[in-house]
């Protein structure tokens, strides 16, 4: 026997077999590992009851056997240890390491959809890559008034209202001399703006006198103290000579100049200039141009995608040499898809490999992309492609044309990726289908503060309780009831914060939880941390010393939320953020970013070339600079049109009212179909698909697919969100005060029926107004109002509130391929079998199922005397879980073994359709030749009863198993046998997946597989043995023995700890014999021991033990045996049969 080696104080135990047939006991917590449909991964969470377990995991699930045993073995006990799994990927190395750090990457995790080969027809796009359908849109010009998404955008610049930027061009009649001034006055007592000319150095100059800043010729600059819409370009049109005239002086300004008569000219020009102001009579919107990715279409590694024109599909088909189309006057095109599969994929219009579809950018349409190309996963294969990013755009805001190259087919460019975190070979083409990363858990972007001067503080944000993509959609967060501190000696104000289904409407919300009257000071009971919760336990797969890769506890708040948890910032952590700060608004979401500018094309230029540009069509340029379609914000809260004339933005129609139901932020409903309603944008009830896109894991952000966090996605498409852009229609006073005597004193309703949400606005650092676009006046915001007053500003508190989405949950696993998106044995025996392909041991399915091992393997911080892993058979997961349960020493690992078909015990089954052989399935584990009292195996599946559907769900054995043993456990004690008709029956299995007979029941017990049958004179089905793994024979190889030892070595290590420290005399060892001696007195009286014998003293207790800090005892043990065969002799004489 080796000799224990002690390095930190604890009570150790070890087992020696002297019957040669030894005991052991096992009970609750049962631990189990498993799919689940939601839930945090990884972390051991122990349930009290079934309901328990569905409000953390999610219920029944035919594709999924943990709720199953979860479900069994809490019908008679309370307690599971559950452990959920997803992707967790297999880093090993340092390299590994790095590359998650740098760039994301995880080494077989996620999926990655990767181009491969070339097709000549179409140099831009291989097979087996991700492709866009880009097109040029309309901005139909009421979308300008009733919902400028894009025209208060400054991602699309040139979408703008024209006629609200007047124009006013200065001819000169002859060329300027050195010194000579055009003063200009816009409106009525305005400072003078001054441009001088100047000669020298031989080119004409011109400078504003107001800030000196020289302009060039064809440039353009803002004229200091005039209004910030106001520009002035200096245009050479006829060349450059001292005898050539017809300079001109272009004005571009707001509203305020409207014709000649808002604009005083003087001059000291030798002759007098022309002066002619144009656009400026009409405030008429005008319609505009946006380029836009609509959809992301991932393809198999043997197909294609095109677009045709419906017109020109019959000559297209035969040659394709275009990667345009346009929208008929039906607005439909055509998508093809060709498969290398040939006929069996396809054959429409008579080519072979060939699907063609009618498809729409109109999401009314019954045509559109959205619905007539494949969403499902799961039909990949069959279906060849999956649209995985559906940026759905009203075609009530946006329109896309029917003249030709209006819709373009992209793929990314084979342009270098620069600040990549981690190489991206193959350029854009290879990085928009990088998902190869692991799971993670949905989150919010920060939340930030009001401005205070120009600075809005980050100050939490907040994350799922569920790991893995299932919550993306179903949550989202709002912040209400917003009120700044009226108390002078208190700057710390309130707040509520509602966690909402996502599909609810402002309407009628449904309101899963309600957090009121938080705080951000922390010393507050009703600090946000500590009322909802900051707890997050994690295991750090990527820690540099493989030792420390264990559960890691972050936070300092219990969770008590049942959905998210809080984090709250550096910045907020270290104090920087003042007293009186409030949650605002939340930083700009990462984007696809599919643009090196970032930025609207202007033009079809041809600016966007390969080598620059992130996506690639050879037949079209500009549309490679298309970018994604901002996630829509409520413009206004009201119900009603908007006035289809403004004088200002959002100037209300004449029945429009304000709705205090309605939240700010992200507008989870799309515009109600027809143009009309575009001027009536909260009319609509349909949730809009674009929000729905925007919570998708879009891309690995350290790879650069996504827009930066911080600046980059705040000004992208203006995704920043902030209180401070709801600009009310009042102005400040001359003062810079806020006028409550005049034009602040009506309702807070009537004041919001005005307001709007201007999503560009740029706030202004002292008086926190914005600038209305259309009226060219600053209005004042809700952030003027709090950090003016918060009387004032708590008018408001019904409308101060606004939603955010839960976004970037991902499983980590490959969605593409059935079996490793379920993480099923099928997956990890391919794994295996294929280990230069698939990663063997690090394989995705196995290396997470033994990753879980490992966590719940760690008995400091995991309590368990079961083990399952339901479903599970595969050695290289089986095996392990056996190691780690020796490990532990104080559980019992439930095995589904391997099943074998009638062709050998290679024939491993896999699917329903091969038959099983017993013969096989017993070899197969006989050649294992496992050897362990801490496993026992049974046979064969079950099929189990679905409480919610009636439906029978066939089950792994192990399932089974654990209601057996829980029904043990209620009915009798751990050292009882769990098996029989007494303890041993199985209420809710209907049958089993085989048949067994007397010579099959008799092969399986043989090599140590415990079967579960059903007899005919007996009803129901039961388990039909109790063997464990190990081949001598012993007290040890029978699981109610094993059950029996876990049990006392609970009991005993219990009592163990607490002479831990105490002194080590004899009084203490005493102490600690009489402390064990009732325990298994009890359990002698409990028929669990025949007899037994506790010796701890100073016999085993040696003087060098003492000297070591150890106590040694001796605990021998004769467990009580079941009967489990019995034979019975039948005498036949002439007075009749004896027994």
């Amino acid at each position: 026997m080796a000799e224990q080696t002690f390095r930190s104080p604890g009570f150790f135990e070890q087992e020696i077999d002297l019957s040669t047939r030894t005991a052991a006991q096992l009970g609750t917590p049962a631990g189990i590992i498993g799919t689940s449909d939601f839930g945090p991964a990884f972390v051991p969470v122990t349930v009290g009851n079934f309901r328990d377990f569905e409000t953390r995991f999610g219920g029944l699930n035919p594709r999924q056997f943990g709720p199953y045993a979860v479900r069994e073995f809490l019908k008679y006990r309370n307690a599971v240890t559950f452990t959920r799994v997803l992707g967790a990927g297999s880093n090993s190395t340092t390299g590994d390491i790095a590359n998650t750090s740098l760039g994301g990457i995880v080494k077989n995790a996620g999926f990655k959809v990767q181009s491969t080969g070339t097709k000549a027809t179409l140099t831009g796009q291989k097979p087996g890559g991700v492709v866009f359908i880009t097109a040029k849109h309309t901005i139909p010009a009421n979308s300008d008034i009733g919902f400028p998404v894009f025209t208060d955008n400054d991602t699309f610049p040139t979408v703008r209202e024209k006629t609200t930027f007047a124009k006013a061009v200065i001819t000169l009649a002859a060329l300027p001399g050195d010194g000579e001034t055009l003063s200009i006055v816009f409106g009525d007592g305005n400072t003078p703006q001054v441009i001088t000319f100047s000669t020298g150095g031989g080119s004409h100059e011109t400078s504003f006198s107001s800030n000196a800043a020289d302009i060039q010729r064809g440039t353009a600059a803002t004229a200091a103290g005039a209004a910030a819409a106001v520009q002035v370009i200096v245009n050479n049109v006829s060349g450059y000579t001292a005898t050539v005239s017809g300079e001109t002086v272009t004005i571009i300004a707001d509203t305020a100049v409207k014709t000649t008569n808002d604009l005083t000219v003087t001059h000291t020009l030798g002759a007098a200039p022309t002066i002619a102001v144009t656009n400026g009579d009409s405030l008429t919107a005008t319609a505009d141009t946006a380029f836009l990715v609509r959809a992301g279409i991932m393809t198999t590694t043997a197909s294609n995608v095109f677009i045709f024109d419906t017109a020109d599909f019959a000559v297209a088909k035969n040659s394709v040499s275009t990667d345009l189309a346009a929208h008929d006057t039906s607005r439909r095109f055509k998508v093809g898809i060709f498969s290398s599969q040939g006929q069996t994929f396809g054959d429409d219009d008579g080519i072979n490999g060939f699907r063609m579809f009618t498809a729409s950018l109109d999401p009314n349409d019954a045509y559109y992309v959205g619905k007539v190309l494949n969403t499902d996963p799961d039909r990949f294969a069959e279906e060849q492609h999956l649209l995985y990013w559906d940026y759905s755009v009203e075609d009530e805001l946006a329109q896309v044309g029917t003249s030709p190259g209006s819709i373009a087919l992209v793929s990314g460019s084979g342009a270098s990726v620069t600040g990549a975190g981690a190489t991206v070979s193959g350029g854009f083409n290879e990085l928009y289908g990088r998902f190869d990363t692991r799971y993670a858990a949905p989150k919010t972007t920060k939340f930030i503060s009001q401005p205070f001067g120009a600075t809005e503080f980050d100050l939490f944000h907040f994350e799922c309780i569920s790991d893995g993509a299932y919550a993306n959609d179903k949550f989202k967060v709002s912040i209400a009831d917003i009120r700044g501190s009226t108390d002078p000696n208190n700057d710390y104000g309130t707040f509520e914060v509602q966690i909402r289904k996502f599909d609810d409407s402002d309407l009628a919300p449904e309101i899963l939880e309600r957090f009121p009257a938080l705080s951000l000071d922390p010393n507050n009971e009703r600090f946000i941390a500590r009322v909802i919760g900051d707890f997050k336990v994690r295991f750090n797969f990527d820690e540099a010393n493989e030792d420390e890769r264990r559960l890691v506890l972050s936070g300092k708040y219990p969770n008590r939320s049942a959905y998210v948890r809080v984090k709250m910032t550096d910045e907020f952590e270290s104090g920087e953020v003042p007293a009186a700060a409030l949650p605002f608004g939340f930083r700009g979401l990462g984007a696809l970013n599919t643009s090196p500018t970032r930025t609207n094309p202007s033009a079809d230029d041809g600016s966007y070339s390969l080598g620059t540009a992130r996506l690639f069509c050879k037949d079209d340029t500009t549309l490679t600079g298309s970018i994604v379609p901002p996630l829509p914000y409520r413009f206004k809260v009201t119900k009603g049109a908007v006035n289809s004339s403004p004088v200002y933005v959002g100037e209300p129609g004449l029945r429009e009212r304000a709705d205090a139901r309605f939240y700010w932020g992200v507008k989870f409903d799309r515009i109600a179909s027809g143009s009309a309603n575009v001027l009536n944008a909260n009319a609509g009830s349909e949730i809009n698909p674009l929000v729905r896109t925007y919570t998708k894991l879009t891309g690995i952000q350290k790879l650069d697919a996504l827009t930066a966090a911080g600046a980059q996605s705040d000004t992208f498409n203006n995704h920043k969100f902030t209180l401070a852009r709801v600009a009310l229609r009042q102005q400040l006073t001359a003062g810079g005060e806020i006028d409550t005597n005049s034009s602040l004193t009506g309702s807070a309703s009537t004041h919001m029926k005005e307001a709007a949400y201007i999503r560009n606005g740029s706030v202004d650092p002292k008086t926190y107004t914005v600038r209305d676009p259309v009226e060219a006046t600053d209005r004042i915001t809700l952030a003027t109002l709090v950090n003016s007053s918060s009387l004032i500003f708590n008018r408001f508190t019904g409308f101060a509130k606004f939603t955010n989405i839960f976004s970037g949950g991902f499983d980590g696993l490959n969605i593409f391929d059935s079996d490793k998106a379920q993480m099923l044995n099928a997956a990890a025996i391919r794994e295996i079998s294929d280990s230069t392909a698939q990663g063997g041991v690090g394989g995705p399915t196995v290396a997470s199922y033994r990753k879980a091992l490992e966590v719940v393997a760690e008995k400091s911080s995991i309590d368990i005397q079961l083990l399952a892993i339901p479903g599970l058979r595969e050695p290289a997961v089986t095996d392990f879980a056996i190691d780690k349960t020796e490990e532990r020493f104080d559980a019992l690992y439930i095995m589904d073994i391997e099943e074998c078909d009638y062709t050998g015990t290679a024939g491993i089954v896999t699917g329903s359709v091969q038959e099983i052989s017993v013969t096989n399935t017993a070899a197969k584990l006989q050649a294992r030749s496992l050897d362990t009292s801490f496993a026992a195996a049974y046979f064969p599946d079950c099929l189990v009863r679905d409480p919610a559907s009636g439906a029978n769900v066939r089950c792994p054995p192990s399932v089974a198993v654990l209601g057996a043993m829980s029904l043990n456990d209620s009915v009798a004690h751990p050292w009882f046998a769990p098996a029989g008709f007494t303890r041993g029956a199985l209420a809710t299995t209907e049958q089993t997946q085989v048949k067994l007979n007397r010579a099959n029941l008799d092969t399986l017990y043989e090599v140590d597989i415990n079967p579960i049958t059903s007899f005919p004179t007996s009803p129901g089905v039961v388990v039909f043995g109790q063997k464990t793994l190990q081949q001598a024979q012993s007290a040890l190889d029978r699981v109610n023995v094993r059950r029996l030892l876990i049990d006392i070595r609970r009991k005993v290590r219990n009592v163990a700890n607490t002479i831990i420290f105490e002194p080590n005399r004899e009084s203490t060892l005493a102490r600690f014999s009489a402390a064990v001696q009732p325990i298994l007195a009890r359990i002698q009286a409990q028929q669990g021991l025949d007899r037994f014998k506790v010796v701890i003293d100073s016999s085993t207790t040696t003087q060098l033990d003492v000297e070591n800090n150890t106590v040694r005892g001796k605990i021998f043990l004769q467990p009580t045996k079941s009967v489990e065969f019995i034979s019975l002799d039948f005498v036949v004489t002439n007075q009749g049969a004896e027994i």
